[in-house]
């Protein structure tokens, strides 16, 4: 795996973004993270659709929400990674605060919820 390998990124497991920037901007030396959709003929063909799918969740998200990570004593953010272990590891879900960035937005998504017919 990329992104947990020490001979392509040092100290794999802590939390550090500036590992894929370099002199200002995105390290083209990085593995191309696209990579997971395969290459040539056998190229998954919902690449784009899910590649746009994300980045519309993850827009509406952060237009509505403020997502931060706990702080420690000197006010750096408090990555621990932690991972389950079993015949499929995956890391355990993170430790975030997610609140709604204004009472409007507070109401906005509380109109969406109850305007859903699923939701009951």
């Amino acid at each position: 795996m990329g992104n947990i390998c020490p001979e392509t990124y040092p100290d794999p497991f802590n939390f550090n973004p500036d590992r894929f920037i370099k002199d200002g901007k995105i390290n083209p030396e990085v593995t191309n993270p696209e990579a997971v959709f395969g290459f040539g003929r056998r190229i998954c063909p919902g690449e784009y659709i899910a590649v746009d799918t994300l980045y519309v969740l993850i827009s509406s998200v952060l237009a509505v929400f403020d997502v931060s990570v706990p702080k420690d004593a000197n006010g750096n953010p408090d990555i621990k990674p932690s991972f389950s272990i079993g015949l499929i590891c995956h890391p355990d879900p993170p430790k975030c605060s997610i609140t709604p960035r204004s009472d409007r937005h507070k109401e906005l998504v509380q109109n969406l919820l109850n305007s859903d017919p699923t939701n009951e």
